[in-house]
């Protein structure tokens, strides 16, 4: 409950200590030394609808964020407490995010991520990336970095070294939301919103795998979180220290995908001051806005005049090439597809709102609910005196801010990449974080308004029927291992038995909750089905699927047909169009591989093994008559064949 506490300046008011007697003094508390705030019970304003006792302080008085009543052991208790967050947290990221998280080979992207590592570590050079032994500029080198780093602890660059990093970032994503916009949101509320982040459909995909965008996104939600500790919207005033921690962070953002990071987390904040008002744009003329643009495009322009200086690019090279890495490839040429631009863009267009819907459900679907608007005025205006009905009085010029943010920066991030024909639902997936704290805040809030509060009792029966999930999963996951699989029923047991009791528990928070916490409960139960059920799922049944992927059956080809003690050089004629492509499976071949641009590049006189396109046979047999074909690595479902061949050449 949030209560408005009359306040008295000690300064202007010294004759209250005369007037409250020496009765009043006796129970003097020093509430804050350091900050001057004094607490005084006072008998003679018992009567007034104000709670029994004055607070004098010569500072504003800060409104606290609505917190939901609660009794102990609860889930509003238990998301306000120190041990959800420090415990709790992350062991339910831990399994979720790391059961048999390098099981499987390398897939999608991972093919461009781990071979640059791998290839620092071996020339040390950490300047200039480099795949198959050519400069690989699409992507600065910090993951690469990260990646190296991690590697050289662990001894390999495999899939798990490759991933961590990754999933690693999805548990940082989390903390950074618990901290976000404290003087504002209840604790709970920030708390929901990290496990809806930990339990959202983009992060259980992309932050398994050794990609950079969950990667990212944990560093753009780090600057806004930064930005937003520091600001203050009644004074309209941002503090030195958060513009230069959220400068530091898109530092790292721009080493790891360039301006992708700047752009994102400047549509949150051009969003946000737009509609906060003229006042706010002038924030971005303060000099500490200087220094955090400063701070954030430094390290990344140092990186590009190094490599010019290194001789590893040129200006113009370097420009056509990273132009095209943010699309104004298919915004000029239509891009590699087939299909003119025109139809390239509706199909864009048709496509990205589903994927994005898909990829933030069910928590999108909360957050939807709070644009009907009487909702919103009732949520973004919602102000608790004591002993009276909620008012809509914007008494909160921050929580008028947070909404504005929520609502707008969220369309603002969704415009910007819908409309930009060459990006991807993933890449848009920072708007998952204004979307779940959005959503966590209906779900603290919602009971305020009429309509949403007759829904209470059926909320609190489906957070009851949700809170059985997790032990129906792991029964039926154990049940189905012990039938088809019995060699699973080992890992089977573990997860039946943590469904099991991670079900009781929850069900006991749920009948604990009061009605107004039914939303909460049932949020919180949702989040921890999907988190549970997701690792029920990879603990048993990824193992599987690792032995039927693509690339593995690809790298079990390569371990049969290359031969070890030859040189490897592959013309990287691969296609993308069936399945995951070559990039992955040619980071298991033996050595260290070499691209080959041009036939007349091979050594003379040296054996050696070539990895190219079938219809490349003939030009093959140009260099060496005698060459043989060792084989072909295909799958069924996979991209083209390849062509294995072992040749020696002639002459020049």
């Amino acid at each position: 409950m949030n209560y408005n506490y009359p306040r008295i300046n000690i300064y202007e008011h010294k004759s209250i200590l005369t007037f409250v007697g020496l009765r009043v003094l006796r129970d003097f508390v020093v509430t804050s030394s350091f900050g001057y705030d004094y607490a005084i019970p006072c008998s003679f304003v018992a009567n007034l609808r104000r709670p029994p006792f004055i607070t004098i302080t010569d500072r504003t008085p800060m409104p606290q964020p609505t917190t939901l009543a609660s009794s102990p052991l609860d889930w509003p208790s238990l998301l306000r407490s120190r041990w959800m967050i420090c415990l709790v947290l992350p062991l339910l990221w831990a399994c979720a995010y790391l059961p048999h998280l390098g099981d499987r080979d390398l897939r999608q992207e991972e093919g461009r991520r781990a071979p640059p590592a791998l290839e620092m570590i071996r020339s040390g050079n950490y300047l200039t990336p480099t795949l198959y032994g050519e400069p690989y500029l699409n992507k600065p080198p910090l993951y690469f970095w990260t990646v190296a780093g991690l590697s050289r602890l662990t001894g390999t660059v495999d899939a798990w070294t490759v991933r961590f990093p990754s999933a690693l970032a999805a548990v940082a994503g989390a903390w950074l939301i618990c901290f976000f916009a404290s003087r504002t949101l209840a604790p709970e509320a920030r708390t929901l919103a990290a496990l809806m982040f930990l339990a959202s459909p983009i992060m259980l995909d992309k932050a398994t795998l050794g990609e950079i965008d969950a990667f990212l996104s944990a560093l753009v939600i780090g600057a806004f979180v930064a930005w937003w500790r520091g600001y203050d919207p009644r004074t309209v005033t941002v503090q030195l220290w958060s513009w230069i921690a959220a400068g530091i962070f898109l530092a790292y953002a721009g080493l790891t995908k360039g301006p992708a990071g700047l752009v994102e987390f400047y549509a949150m904040l051009g969003t946000l001051l737009l509609f906060m008002g003229p006042r706010h744009w002038k924030l971005l003329l303060t000099p500490g806005h200087f220094l955090c643009l400063t701070l954030a495009l430094l390290p990344l322009l140092v990186w590009v005049f190094a490599l010019i200086h290194h001789g590893s690019t040129d200006l113009a090279t370097g420009g056509r090439q990273w132009a095209d890495q943010l699309g104004f490839d298919v915004l000029t040429r239509g891009g590699p597809h087939p299909s003119p631009p025109l139809a390239y863009y509706l199909e864009h267009y048709k496509q990205f709102p589903q994927q994005v819907l898909s990829m933030t459900l069910p928590w999108c679907l909360l957050a939807l609910v709070t644009l009907w608007p009487p909702l919103a005025r009732q949520m973004g205006y919602t102000y608790r005196d004591a002993d009276s009905a909620p008012t809509l009085l914007p008494r909160d010029p921050a929580l008028r801010a947070l909404w504005r943010w929520a609502i707008f920066g969220s369309l603002a991030t969704f415009l910007l990449f819908y409309f930009h024909p060459a990006s991807h639902a993933r890449h848009a997936m920072v708007i998952l974080f204004p979307l779940v704290v959005l959503a966590a805040v209906f779900a603290v809030t919602q009971h305020l308004h009429p309509f949403f509060s007759r829904l209470l009792p059926a909320v609190r029966t489906a957070s009851l029927i949700t809170a059985i999930v997790p032990a129906i999963v792991g029964l039926g996951v154990t049940a189905f291992a012990a039938i088809r699989f019995p060699s699973l029923l080992t890992s089977a047991l573990p997860v039946a038995a943590i469904g099991i009791g991670a079900s009781f528990l929850t069900f006991r928070l749920c009948r604990r909750s009061t009605l107004p916490a039914a939303p909460v409960a049932f949020a919180a139960s949702l989040a921890l089905a999907i988190l549970l059920g997701r690792g029920a799922v990879a603990n048993v049944f990824l193992p599987l699927q690792a032995q039927r992927d693509t690339t593995r059956q690809l790298h079990e080809q390569i371990a049969r047909i290359v031969p070890l003690a030859q040189p490897v050089y592959t013309t990287r004629t691969f296609s993308t169009s069936l399945g995951d492509d070559y990039y992955n499976a040619q980071f298991y071949l033996p050595g260290q591989p070499i691209a080959l641009n041009n036939f007349h590049d091979l050594p003379v006189g040296k054996t050696v093994t070539i990895i190219s396109s079938p219809d490349q046979w003939p030009d093959l047999l140009s260099l060496d008559p005698a060459a043989t074909r060792l084989g072909l690595l295909q799958t069924p479902k996979g991209p083209p064949p390849l062509l294995v061949t072992q040749l020696t050449r002639q002459s020049n």
